[in-house]
């Protein structure tokens, strides 16, 4: 294959910060000299003009270049994004990651390029040349490499190659339009100074103080998930004895609750007494426990259509941050997108329906726990 433009999926920063200091030693220590050496075109997402919304500029960008490689330095999220972009579009995607850290697992197996972080220090300027010489060295064997040797830079290729380019680019416009409305609705909430946009949550404890007080305080409705394998039960006690008796303890102070649901997905043999333990917990109430195969990469809550919590999680976390939206605009957009999610759900078990919990209940549950699991 012929390279002649290059994508660098990388996190830019604000002015002065350490993401920022990074991106632009790596572009003037390195990516300027390959460029200046071998001819290559070296584009980010803000080193053009973006024309329409932002999103819809990276993907063009992506969809344009012939390979992309992705700077795993701070992990960001964008990065991440821009990867799986890539990947969808049939992009050989090269890595390069700080020494002592690798690929996430579902790209682990693919080819990366390990570097010193502190490339860029004058009195270890070696560094920058023993990237820039692994840099071009790899970038040379992807032009010379055989159809099996690039397989090493393109995740999944017996499975991408069988979708149609067509059939990505529809999927693609789908999320873009997705994306494109949350943008919209974001950015209409910033530019009303009435109305506060989001805010950001760090820490599993904070984000689930900042839950529990949402629930507390909710009036109509409750909305949340747990698609991580990983149970709150024991880990988070608080929130979950509030989501178990929530519903009896807004009618003593004369709320009624009119839905309260719960989205489980059992990727784990230890959230059955999760769901047993909400069942139990609210007979004859509004609860009802959605089970769900699909097991996605955030976890949300959505009080009374007011209050969107949308969290993320690292590897041994229930949540390490979470976006709190307090637009009600948006709050509802997050409740139209978990209203379509209780859609794929492969059982419902409605607490208002069970008066009594017995074994045929229990044998019930777990006989659809089972199901999912397996």
């Amino acid at each position: 294959m012929k390279i002649k433009k290059i994508f660098r999926a990388t996190a830019i920063g604000e002015p002065h910060s350490p993401e920022r200091m990074h991106a632009d030693a790596m572009n003037g220590e390195v990516l300027k000299k390959i460029e200046d050496d071998s001819g290559y075109s070296f584009i980010t997402a803000s080193s053009e003009p973006a024309i329409g919304s932002v999103m819809e500029s990276i993907i063009g960008m992506i969809k344009d270049v012939d390979v992309v490689i992705a700077d795993m330095r701070f992990e960001n999220l964008n990065v991440y994004y821009e990867v799986g972009l890539a990947h969808a579009l049939k992009k050989h995607v090269i890595f390069l990651c700080p020494e002592g850290t690798r690929p996430p697992f579902d790209v682990a197996n693919l080819a990366y390029i390990l570097y010193d972080k502190d490339f860029a220090l004058k009195d270890r300027s070696y560094l920058a040349g023993r990237l820039i010489n692994d840099l071009k060295n790899t970038l040379k064997k992807l032009e010379t490499a055989s159809e099996d040797e690039l397989s090493g830079y393109l995740a999944y290729p017996n499975i991408l190659k069988d979708i149609p380019t067509t059939a990505t680019e529809d999927m693609l416009s789908k999320i873009l339009s997705e994306i494109s409305n949350l943008e919209g609705l974001v950015t209409m909430g910033t530019q009303n100074q009435n109305m506060v946009s989001g805010e950001l949550i760090k820490g599993e404890d904070e984000v689930f103080k900042e839950m529990a007080k949402a629930v507390e305080n909710a009036e109509k409705s409750i909305r949340t998930t747990r698609f991580s394998p990983k149970t709150v039960m024991g880990r988070q006690n608080e929130f979950f004895d509030l989501i178990c008796d929530i519903i009896k303890q807004k009618e003593r102070r004369g709320i009624l609750i009119n839905e309260c649901h719960r989205i489980i997905s059992p990727n784990d043999e230890k959230k059955l007494k999760e769901v047993t333990s909400i069942v139990k917990s609210n007979l004859g109430h509004n609860f009802t426990v959605h089970l769900s195969q699909h097991a996605y990469s955030f976890e949300t809550a959505i009080i009374d259509k007011k209050i969107a919590f949308v969290n993320f999680t690292k590897e041994g976390n229930l949540a390490s941050a979470s976006l709190k939206f307090t637009n009600p605009t948006i709050a509802r957009y997050f409740a139209e997108i978990f209203d379509n999610i209780l859609k794929s759900s492969y059982h419902t078990i409605s607490c208002k329906d069970i008066s009594i919990y017995d074994n045929a209940v229990e044998e019930d549950i777990k006989k659809k726990f089972y199901e999912g699991l397996n």
